[in-house]
C-alpha cells in the first residue's frame, strides 16, 4: 500500500553488502577447500579454517555419508571421497561453478544490490553461468540454503530496520513496525523482513536487499504466508504504493444517533484508475481483472485489506465528526492561530486531524493513508485549503 523511500536508500544497501558478502565468501571459500581435499588432493587443514567449529561441522556433514558424519574436531579425517554422498560426486562441476560463482565480488554484488524489477533476471543470470537450467535438484537448494543462508541477515536486521526508518507496514499502513535498540546496543523489537520472492522459490534472492521487506507479523506470516507474490500480481513496496490509484472511502449509513459511532459507516476501496489504465497496475492492487477477480493477486486481496479495515471504523468516525466540525470558518480560525506560530498547512492538517499529509510520510504513522483520503472525500474544501 505504502511505498518504502529513503534518501540514503542506495548506502544503507550498499552498507549491507559490504558487510554481508564477508560471511557468504567464507561460506563459499571453506566449502570449495572441503572439495579441492576431496576432489584435488588438498591438504586437508579444514580444522583451521576461520568459520566457527559447529558451522564447519553442519556444512561438512551436508557433504558426508550417514555413517562418516562428523562429530568432533579430530574426525576431520573422514573428508574422503570414499566417504561423501553421491550427490556430490555426480554433480561436482556444478557445485565448483556455483561456488566460485558466489564468491566473486561483483557477481555477490550484481545478486545482493539487484533492483526488484530485474531480480528474477539476476537470478536467471546466476542459474545459466553456473548450468543449472534443469529443475533444482533438493540437495543443491540445501548447499546454496547454506551459503545464502538467511539467518545471517539477523547479525544486520537491527541496524537495517533501524536505518530505513520505516514505523509502519508498508503492506497495510495499520501497524507499527517501530525499531527499538537499548542503550548498550542490544536488539528489542524490528520489524519482521517479507521475503518478496520467496525463499522457497528464489533460494538466490534470500539475502537480496530489496528482496527483504520490513512488515508486521500479520502480513508477512498471517496472511502472505506460502502465497508466491509476483511483480505482475502484486505491488512490491520499494517500486510503488497504492498512491491515487485506489483511495478508501467511506460510506455513510447514519444508524445510530451518535455520529462516531462505527455501525454508522462501511469503507470501500474506491477504484480511481480510468479504465484504460495498464491492466497490470489494477491486476497489482486489486486482483484478477475488472471482470474476473483473483483471490490470490493483487495486495488488497492478499493482505485483506477490505476485511481488516473494517476494524477501524472507530477511526472512521471521529474523522468524520472532525471533518463536520471543520467548516471554512472554523478552519481560518484556527489557522489564524496556527500562522504567527509560522505553521504551515501542512502543519495545521497534521495538527488537527493527528496524521502525515505528505505521502513520502505514510510510513511513518499508521492509518495515514485513511486519514488522508477520507478527509479529502469529506471535507473537499480542505484541497483549497492546503494549497
Amino acid at each position: 500500500m505504502i511505498k518504502i523511500e529513503h534518501v540514503n536508500l542506495d548506502k544503507i544497501s550498499r552498507n549491507y553488502f559490504n558487510q554481508i558478502k564477508v560471511s557468504i565468501k567464507s561460506r563459499c571459500d571453506y566449502f570449495l577447500n572441503v572439495l579441492n581435499v576431496i576432489f584435488r588432493g588438498a591438504s586437508n587443514n579444514l580444522k583451521q579454517h576461520s568459520l566457527h567449529g559447529s558451522l564447519k561441522k553442519t556444512l561438512t556433514n551436508q557433504l558426508l555419508l550417514a555413517t562418516s558424519k562428523l562429530e568432533n574436531q579430530s574426525q576431520y579425517v573422514n573428508v574422503l571421497r570414499a566417504n561423501i554422498e553421491p550427490w556430490v560426486v555426480l554433480q561436482e562441476q556444478l557445485i565448483f561453478d556455483i561456488l566460485n560463482y558466489l564468491n566473486d565480488d561483483k557477481n555477490l554484488e550484481d545478486l545482493i544490490l539487484c533492483r526488484p524489477d530485474s531480480a528474477i533476471n539476476t537470478e536467471n543470470d546466476v542459474k545459466n553461468s553456473v548450468g543449472l537450467t534443469t529443475l533444482m535438484d533438493s540437495n543443491i537448494k540445501l548447499l546454496i540454503n547454506s551459503i545464502i543462508d538467511f539467518s545471517l541477515f539477523d547479525d544486520y536486521a537491527y541496524k537495517i530496520a533501524n536505518e530505513l526508518n520505516v514505523n509502519t507496514c508498508p503492506y497495510c499502513n495499520r501497524n507499527y513496525i517501530n525499531t527499538v535498540i537499548s542503550k548498550k546496543g542490544k536488539g528489542i523489537i524490528r520489524p519482521t523482513f517479507d521475503h518478496f520472492f520467496s525463499q522457497k522459490h528464489h533460494p538466490f534472492l534470500a539475502l537480496s536487499f530489496f528482496n527483504l521487506i520490513p512488515s508486521c507479523y500479520y502480513c508477512n506470516s498471517s496472511l502472505k504466508g506460502s502465497n508466491v507474490m509476483k511483480l505482475d500480481t502484486h505491488l512490491h513496496p520499494y517500486l510503488e504504493g497504492f498512491y491515487s490509484d485506489v483511495t478508501f472511502n467511506v460510506l455513510i449509513k447514519d444508524l445510530k444517533p451518535n455520529k462516531s459511532d462505527p455501525e454508522n459507516f462501511s469503507l470501500i476501496f474506491k477504484d480511481n484508475m480510468i479504465y484504460m489504465s495498464p491492466f497490470d497496475r489494477y491486476r497489482k492492487i486489486f486482483g484478477g481483472s475488472r471482470v474476473l477477480d483473483n483471490l490470490k493477486e493483487g495486495n488488497i486481496n492478499l493482505f485483506k485489506l477490505k476485511d481488516i479495515y473494517q476494524s477501524h471504523l472507530d477511526i472512521v468516525g471521529e474523522l468524520v465528526v472532525k471533518c463536520d466540525m471543520l467548516n471554512t470558518t472554523y478552519a481560518n480560525s484556527l489557522k489564524s492561530i496556527l500562522e504567527p506560530l509560522a505553521s504551515s498547512n501542512e502543519e495545521f492538517y497534521q495538527f488537527y486531524f493527528g496524521n502525515y499529509f505528505n505521502e513520502k510520510n505514510f510510513n511513518r504513522r499508521p492509518m495515514a493513508k485513511l486519514t488522508k483520503d477520507l478527509v479529502e472525500q469529506i471535507l473537499p474544501v480542505f484541497n483549497l485549503m492546503s494549497k
